[in-house]
């Protein structure tokens, strides 16, 4: 799933706030780049899919690239598309200079027409109400796949949301009006969203390194509201189906086999995963810090237990 450092549901790193001025996005233009799908088994092959999404910073990250302005922002992305297209209508009169001078380079123009065509999702961060509405708005006449992520005053529009059909990234621990684009920010977000008919995926706060924590945030919406059912899809199949994965996340004939098997309820902070499948291949559960305490605690003979403690 993709980290972004401007949805970090006040917890953020020193690192995460660099370049504050484009709310963390170190990009000169107003798309911040490529999402991949991973995986997380051995070895450094680790990418599935490259290229599911495109992504871009709105509300104050946006305007703050686009000169200031949240107007300037909409006119910017609406201009970017209409080269995009222009482009991808002309590329033999772009490649002898028969073209206007455009704005982007061919690169960038290439990387871009699947999402002017509809073709690739368009993956939004955006907190604020009204921020998102005009999002769903600028997505519906561009004919933009649109993916959501942050939406912390989300349940506010939370019916418009769903009748988009536009899923939504989400922190459910990000609750506090850290900034006037999250003054209205719940902890009953992802649950008024599922319960309107949105598509929720659950995320870590802050980033990637801190994936593990999306269950621990999956388990705290179970505490605010959100169904554990729904809970458990928002870490499983739905990221998968969200970013066009389909045959992830779910146990069942056909799908990946990419299991694990917990001590208990996984939403559980206390519980720790037994065993670990992917694509059918058992994961080794040591970890380096683990061996370092097996090396040095000075009980050696008698170890603490731990779930990764190697078997």
């Amino acid at each position: 799933m993709p980290q972004h450092p401007g949805s970090s549901g006040g917890h953020v790193h020193e690192h995460e706030t660099a370049g504050a001025g484009h709310g963390g996005y170190h990009t000169p233009g107003l798309f911040a780049g490529q999402a991949a799908v991973v995986h997380l088994a051995r070895g450094t092959d680790i990418l599935v899919r490259s290229n599911v999404a495109m992504v871009a910073p709105f509300g104050e990250a946006g305007a703050g690239i686009a000169g200031g302005a949240r107007g300037a922002e909409f006119t910017l992305f609406r201009e970017t598309m209409a080269e995009v297209r222009l482009y991808a209508r002309n590329r033999q009169a772009y490649e002898r200079a028969g073209l206007r001078d455009l704005s982007l380079s061919r690169a960038d123009l290439e990387a871009l027409i699947p999402v002017a065509e509809g073709r690739m999702p368009l993956v939004v961060s955006v907190h604020r109400a009204a921020d998102i509405l005009q999002v769903l708005r600028l997505a519906e006449e561009e004919n933009i796949r649109l993916i959501l992520d942050g939406a912390e005053e989300g349940w506010l529009v939370a019916d418009r949301i769903a009748a988009a059909n536009v899923p939504v990234l989400l922190n459910p621990l990000a609750n506090l009006p850290s900034n006037f684009q999250v003054r209205a920010a719940r902890q009953e977000n992802a649950a008024r969203l599922h319960a309107a008919g949105v598509t929720i995926a659950i995320k870590p706060g802050g980033s990637a390194h801190r994936a593990r924590d999306a269950r621990y945030n999956a388990g705290n919406a179970v505490a605010n509201g959100l169904p554990f059912e729904a809970a458990i899809a928002a870490i499983t199949v739905n990221p998968a189906r969200i970013f066009g994965q389909e045959g992830f996340g779910a146990l069942a004939v056909g799908q990946a086999a990419d299991v694990v098997v917990w001590s208990g309820d996984p939403l559980e902070p206390m519980n720790q995963p037994e065993a670990v499948f992917i694509a059918g291949v058992e994961q080794p559960l040591q970890a380096r810090n683990l061996e370092l305490r097996d090396r040095y605690h000075p009980n050696r003979d008698q170890r603490m237990p731990h779930a990764y403690s190697p078997r």
